[in-house]
C-alpha cells in the first residue's frame, strides 16, 4: 500500500527543479522460519519453527525522496 508524488517546476527557461517522494506500507502478512537445532555436540536434534504476522520487509523503506536541479 503506498502513495507517490512527482513534481517539476521550471524556474527559468535554462533551470527546473524536480522531486519525488513515495511513502508505503511494506509489509509480509505470514512468515514461516525454519531453523535446525543442535546439541553441544553438533549432533542434529530436530527443527524448530517461529512464525510472524505483519512483518517489515528488509531493505523496503516505507519513506523514499529524490531531489533534482536541473540547468540547460
Amino acid at each position: 500500500i503506498g502513495a507517490e508524488f512527482d513534481a517539476k517546476w521550471q524556474i527559468f527557461n535554462q533551470l527546473s527543479w524536480a522531486a519525488t517522494a513515495t511513502l508505503s506500507q511494506n509489509r509480509i502478512k505470514r512468515f514461516s522460519e525454519f531453523f535446525d537445532i543442535y546439541d553441544a555436540n553438533f549432533d542434529f536434534i530436530g527443527q524448530a519453527e517461529n512464525q510472524y504476522t505483519n512483518t517489515d520487509i528488509a531493505f523496503s523503506p516505507s519513506f523514499i525522496a529524490s531531489n533534482e536541479f536541473a540547468y540547460k
